[in-house]
């Protein structure tokens, strides 16, 4: 009887330490998620040197319990928790397995290398990582280095990305999107060019197309969008006339995304800036609908507690300001008719709202000065 508050005192230690892993793991996670977006662009080579610190403790955490199922079943657990918020908050597609972990710094320098909107100072910081990792991975031997799974991941998944991105400099079609959305936007659309090619009396057409467009996320339900319908969608959008399935379907799927509000507000929500700049470039009516989202979405922000900080009214509401913020700088980067539009678009909203100057007192106001637009 008296080792039981002893035993007891243990197993509220154990429980404590167990929810702490929890939380680096599923922090661990969110880091990973972040790398494959926009926000990387604020990342310093500071932020990549703990970002890789993270990542060598998941490792730590794989090699330590890889062979506990019991421990293995809780941390599985936290990683799919983990990514049921990250897929509501960032549109995540892909889960973070427990396999995941024993190449985490792996996964973590691919997914820097393969993002268009890695800052400078990130890229080299990833760069530098390359011959202390290799160097590492000479010195021991037999074992597997994180730099030998790095070339594997860069080889298989890295590179087509990186070329894909690549070819966006020289006007690719859906080149600011992964291969595999392109691929699947081309065959929406040429199954859609052969039903608008039937003729309207065609039995079944009607009910062909409302299914087609089900599909694509484009149905009268208005449902949310998954990740991959959203890219292919995206990738269908953008279409440069060339090769199969590039005729009249992109002009037709676009009026019938700025018909479907709730489909519209999926579609920015969900893909990545760089993506919706580009489709805004591509389709002038678009580049309305998006910064008519946009600005929905800046209404929906609260001034929080400090000066200059915008909160979310609440999750449902619009997106974080470093999200709004992010797609306006995707768009001011852009091409002049992108940085016009938006600039004209900021500037009619900052005089609307009282022509403020003073920082904290309008979003408006705080979005310009944070691009650089005073």
């Amino acid at each position: 009887m008296q080792n039981r508050p002893r035993c007891e005192a243990d197993a509220c230690s154990c429980s404590l330490r167990m929810e702490a892993i929890c939380q680096n793991l599923e922090g661990t996670a969110q880091l990973l998620a972040v790398a494959q977006s926009g926000y990387v662009s604020q990342w310093d080579a500071r932020a990549v040197e703990r970002a890789l610190q993270w990542a060598g403790y998941c490792e730590q955490l794989h090699a330590r319990f890889h062979a506990n199922a019991d421990i293995r079943a809780v941390l599985e657990g936290c990683l799919e928790a983990a990514h049921g918020n990250l897929r509501e908050a960032l549109g995540v597609d892909r889960q973070l397995s427990f396999a995941d972990l024993a190449q985490c710094r792996g996964l973590l320098l691919v997914s820097l290398l393969a993002n268009p909107a890695v800052s400078k100072a990130a890229a080299r910081a990833v760069l530098a990582q390359l011959a202390p990792l290799r160097a590492a991975g000479e010195d021991r031997g037999s074992e597997r280095p994180p730099f030998r799974h790095f070339c594997r991941l860069a080889a298989r998944k890295g590179a087509s990305a990186v070329l894909s991105h690549a070819a966006g400099l020289i006007g690719g079609a859906a080149s600011c999107l992964d291969p595999e959305a392109e691929r699947k936007g081309r065959v929406l659309s040429a199954r859609l060019e052969a039903l608008l090619a039937l003729p309207d009396s065609q039995a079944g057409r009607g009910k062909l197309l409302d299914a087609l467009l089900q599909s694509a996320g484009l149905g009268g339900g208005g449902g949310r969008c998954s990740p991959a319908q959203l890219r292919a969608l995206a990738a269908a959008l953008l279409l440069d006339g060339r090769g199969p399935g590039a005729g009249r379907a992109p002009d037709f799927l676009l009026r019938r995304l700025l018909q479907n509000r709730a489909a519209l507000r999926n579609l920015c929500r969900g893909l990545p800036g760089p993506a919706a700049a580009r489709l805004a470039r591509r389709h002038p009516q678009f580049r309305e609908a998006y910064l008519g989202v946009l600005e929905d979405w800046g209404r929906a922000l609260e001034q929080g507690a400090s000066p200059g900080r915008w909160t979310q009214a609440s999750p449902a509401a619009g997106v974080p300001w470093e999200v709004l913020l992010d797609r306006f700088r995707n768009l001011v980067r852009g091409p002049p008719e992108l940085k016009e539009a938006a600039e004209s678009t900021l500037n009619s909203l900052k005089s609307a709202d009282g022509g403020f100057e003073v920082q904290g007192v309008s979003v408006w106001t705080d979005l310009l000065v944070s691009l650089g637009k005073p």
